[in-house]
């Protein structure tokens, strides 16, 4: 690395706009975006899948035609794209930003992704044991899900609390961690944490949740009208292992349902809203106890952008 980027390492202050799903988080970013001379860098767990692009709420190929776009469409959905492979690609992408003389803008709602990035967390230090992965799949398979939980929170309830029960790979990940190396995964946390290489700052949507839910509803509104039902008949015919993270996006098993004949569409999309406000739920929490924003607020672009502006001055 030359001297030049590494001082521009330094002194740039990059701002991080983060926020609930449905906040509006993209079109602020697209708004700031040519006021910073920058390019969007997404932390986005899901819109990095190809060939998904409804129910991620990916920004549309003319929206990332009028602003660069980072970290978009670049795993297919039989990958499991991880927070360790994002804190590599991340970096890489802030640096190239930086030398070519534009300005790296970050925004999304992933918990994980943001919080690797403000404290510094390198996920490279531990690797995969693959019979201790099988055999802890064995027993996912034949205990199920909720005992294997119980099982973690009893000698990590921090991951636990962090780790939805139905969310398979990050729980048997977490299981993995603690019988390979005699760490907890929370344990094995606190050591990776190296510290941030550029001044982030980090900023949050905000709306009363009334509001809020009432967007989450609007936005499945226009998710169906742009095709969704389409999409779900494409991930369908993926045939997704269940613990890929593609197999579990909000949206397609709602609509799947009635594509199958087991639902009406309205009682799909109530179970579609219904989802997203529990992820937007737990969103909030993460943002809460995880992370400190500094508040934006919901439904006013300008007072937003110039709150941004005004703090990288």
């Amino acid at each position: 690395m030359n001297s030049e980027l590494t001082q521009a390492k330094r002194s740039a202050t990059i701002p991080i706009i983060t926020g609930a799903t449905a906040t509006g988080k993209s079109a602020l970013a697209l708004a700031l975006a040519p006021r910073l001379n920058a390019e969007l860098i997404s932390c986005d767990s899901v819109q990095v899948y190809r060939g998904l692009n409804i129910a991620t709420a990916k920004p549309t190929a003319e929206e990332q035609a009028l602003i660069r776009h980072h970290l978009i469409d670049i795993a297919e959905p039989t990958e499991a794209y991880s927070v360790a492979r994002f804190t590599r690609d991340v970096q890489v992408v802030i640096e190239d930003v930086l030398a070519r003389g534009k300005y790296p803008l970050l925004v999304g709602g992933t918990g994980m992704y943001i919080s690797a990035v403000l404290e510094g967390i390198d996920y490279s230090i531990l690797s995969g044991d693959s019979k201790t992965h099988e055999r802890l799949a064995a027993r996912l398979k034949s205990e199920g899900n909720i005992a294997l939980w119980k099982e973690l929170s009893e000698f990590d309830p921090e991951a636990a609390a962090e780790i939805p029960q139905e969310n398979t790979r990050r729980l048997l990940r977490a299981l993995e961690v603690y019988y390979s190396t005699g760490r907890t995964k929370t344990e094995w946390d606190q050591i990776r944490r190296k510290g941030p290489l550029y001044d982030f700052r980090l900023f949050s949507l905000e709306y009363p949740r009334e509001e809020l839910y009432k967007r989450i509803e609007q936005r499945a509104e226009k998710m169906l009208r742009n095709g969704l039902l389409d999409e779900t008949r494409y991930w369908q015919q993926l045939e997704l292992e269940p613990n890929l993270p593609a197999a579990r996006i909000i949206g397609y098993r709602e609509m799947l349902t009635y594509l199958e004949g087991k639902s009406s569409l309205p009682e799909s999309m109530d179970e579609l809203v219904r989802n997203t406000r529990r992820y937007a739920k737990r969103q909030l929490t993460w943002i809460r106890n995880k992370m400190s924003a500094t508040s934006l607020p919901g439904g006013d672009l300008p007072a937003a952008m110039n709150l941004i502006l005004r703090s990288l001055d």
